[in-house]
């Protein structure tokens, strides 16, 4: 078995017509990772770069598999576009040809009540439009001060709505200038209105904010007293049957002054709400879940949100005496089965507040840090996570150091020895006290905490790195057929003849076979409802439910174990399409169908005309 390090190169030119083009944004995104972003965003950003002016562009990387993201600025008519699946094991050339689409000039007009300074409130929108048919392209464009924008999309029907422009440096404000900054800061909103438009050329729109409710909150201590510099996130509370407003990603961002109150301006309806202390409180988060806003409580709204405190868990990450910044540190309650989850900042330091218990760290580093070994001419990041356990009664602070671990690799395959790409596997501490074979250990369970996982990449390979000790591998949650390996020095080849689930592909399709993209595919075991305690698998398992959503390409892919399931296929509701239902489907083997949707009676033979709105 060679290990070696080695790179290769991803260029490429983007055109129009022939034509290059210069100074257009490129963006990289590693798709197979095998040590992926654990916070829940599958796509780790490596790099970005801009077109020279023959519209040249040039990536040095690992072999693997990639996602390349092509973002013309928004003064053409340039669309954007995505490769998203690009395999390089050699040196690789890629010709991207951009097309062009319509133009969308509007303006935005506030609601009735509106009291405030306008252009404040209008410099700090953002307009984000979310194709619903033919295609599921979504943008977001900036408005003016003088309420006025323009967007660059193709032709197709659309939803639009208005949102607070999005802004992540909250937590990053010095405490000097906090108040400065909290005076100064725009006013931050909620709409939940979508407006439905069909654009076949270039046009003009008028977008509307509904009325809003004052929200003010004041967050104070046990005591009453003020905590200043706390960051609030307040977004709409959304259920899995309308992921609408999740989509359009709306929220609103405050800061709490010297006086720990923030305002914010929310149109009626539920909310979840996350108050999160500056860094070097001794405070803890607070969340709300599906908190009521309504106008019959008055125009303004008072709320006092209490923080517990506790005591401060603070480390320093580093590998060769250097710290490593946005490490993942995941710290684990043992008497509460809830965890606490952090990254560590430019220096390599974290931060928390926990109540006194025990708890289990593991900290791992982000991508970007860790070493690469190629195996087999299959690259992999080979950092181990770092792991300790530790009973808390008072301030503490860890060092961490980061070490190279032993390979854990192998190929994941169902009988027929075809290739599992894309399957998540997860490796789990073995605490069994029996050192006797893998018959006397006892496997983890779907409450255990995982301490590294990756995804299979397109040949169904994975690649982990751990710390000597005895382990068990589960493949997407398939407790029941945990496989134990012992990790010594030397790496471990571990392939897997996986049939345990089947893996199912639906191709949803419209009557004249258009695909059709943001398909919602719900699915729950057969003869019960989504909300129900779900039926056992052969493995004691709970049969699974929830859903998935169809691609720009129509398709989804989805893993469950054997069993009997009902599907229900739901397209956008202001699409063309009726849903479907599938109400006894079973599931032994892995499939592969094409599910026709029917058109819907009174919207075969139009829909919004251009320039005319509907509502969602």
């Amino acid at each position: 078995m060679a290990l070696t390090e080695h790179t290769v190169n991803i260029s490429g030119n983007v055109k129009h017509q022939g034509l290059s083009l210069a100074q257009v944004q490129v963006k990289l995104f590693d798709l197979y990772s095998c040590n992926f972003d654990q916070s829940g965003d599958p796509f780790v950003c490596l790099a970005e770069t801009k077109t020279g002016s023959r519209g040249e562009f040039s990536f040095t990387v690992k072999p693997g598999v990639y996602r390349v993201e092509i973002i013309p600025d928004g003064k053409t008519r340039f669309l954007s576009q995505t490769l998203s699946e690009v395999k390089v094991m050699t040196n690789t050339s890629l010709n991207v040809s951009l097309a062009t689409g319509c133009i969308v000039n509007g303006r935005v007009a506030t609601g009735f009540g509106f009291e405030g300074n306008r252009s404040i409130l209008f410099a700090a929108c953002e307009v984000v439009a979310l194709g619903i048919e033919p295609t599921s392209y979504k943008t977001h464009g900036s408005v003016n001060e003088d309420g006025t924008f323009s967007l660059i999309i193709p032709r197709g029907k659309y939803y639009f709505a208005i949102r607070s422009a999005q802004d992540n440096d909250a937590g990053e404000t010095a405490e000097a200038d906090l108040e400065s900054i909290v005076r100064s800061a725009p006013p931050k909103f909620i709409s939940t209105e979508c407006q439905i438009f069909n654009v076949s050329g270039d046009t003009e729109l008028t977008l509307g904010l509904p009325s809003f409710v004052s929200f003010k909150g004041e967050v104070v201590d046990l005591f009453g007293t003020a905590i200043a510099g706390a960051n609030v996130v307040v977004v709409p509370a959304v259920s899995s049957q309308n992921v609408l407003i999740g989509e359009l990603n709306m929220s609103a961002r405050a800061v709490t002054g010297e006086d720990g109150q923030f305002e914010l301006s929310l149109q009626e309806g539920l909310y979840d709400i996350s108050i999160e202390p500056s860094t070097g409180s001794t405070h803890f988060a607070f969340k709300e879940n599906e908190m009521q806003v309504s106008a019959d409580q008055g125009t303004k709204i008072s709320r006092k949100f209490v923080l517990e405190e506790g005591h401060r868990l603070k480390g320093l990450v580093q590998l060769n005496d250097q710290p490593l910044s946005q490490a993942l540190v995941r710290v684990q309650s043992v008497e509460r089965k809830n965890e606490y989850i952090t990254r560590t900042d430019g220096q390599g330091e974290f931060a928390l507040s926990l109540p006194a218990g025990h708890y289990k760290l593991i900290v791992s580093a982000h991508p970007k840090d860790a070493p690469s070994i190629t195996i087999d001419g299959y690259e992999y990041s080979s950092l181990a996570p770092w792991t300790h356990s530790l009973v808390l009664g008072a301030d503490t602070h860890l060092l961490v150091t980061l070490v190279e671990g032993t390979a854990l690799i192998g190929r994941i395959c169902d009988d027929a020895l075809q290739a599992r790409p894309g399957v998540r596997v997860q490796v789990f501490a073995d605490h069994s006290t029996d050192s006797s074979a893998e018959g006397g250990k006892t496997p983890p369970d779907s409450a255990s905490a995982f301490l590294a996982t990756g995804i299979t990449d397109g040949e169904g390979r994975y690649g982990l790195f751990l710390s000597p000790g005895g382990y068990w591998l589960v493949i997407h949650r398939d407790f029941a057929n945990a496989k134990y390996v012992l990790v010594e020095n030397d790496p471990v080849t571990l392939d897997i003849t996986w049939h345990g689930w089947s893996q199912l592909t639906f191709e949803v399709v419209g009557e004249g076979g258009q695909t059709v993209p943001r398909c919602q595919v719900f699915y729950h075991p057969y003869g019960q409802e989504m909300d129900e305690r779900p039926a056992r698998a052969s493995s004691a398992m709970p049969l699974p439910h929830g859903y998935v959503m169809t691609t720009e390409e129509g398709i989804c892919r989805l893993t469950l174990p054997a069993g009997v399931y009902t599907f229900k296929f739901v397209p956008p509701e202001a699409g063309s399409f009726a849903p479907k239902v599938i109400r006894q489907l079973s599931i032994s083997a892995d499939i592969s169908r094409r599910v026709t949707l029917d058109a819907k009676q009174s919207t075969a033979a139009g829909g919004a005309r251009d320039g005319h709105s509907e509502r969602a």
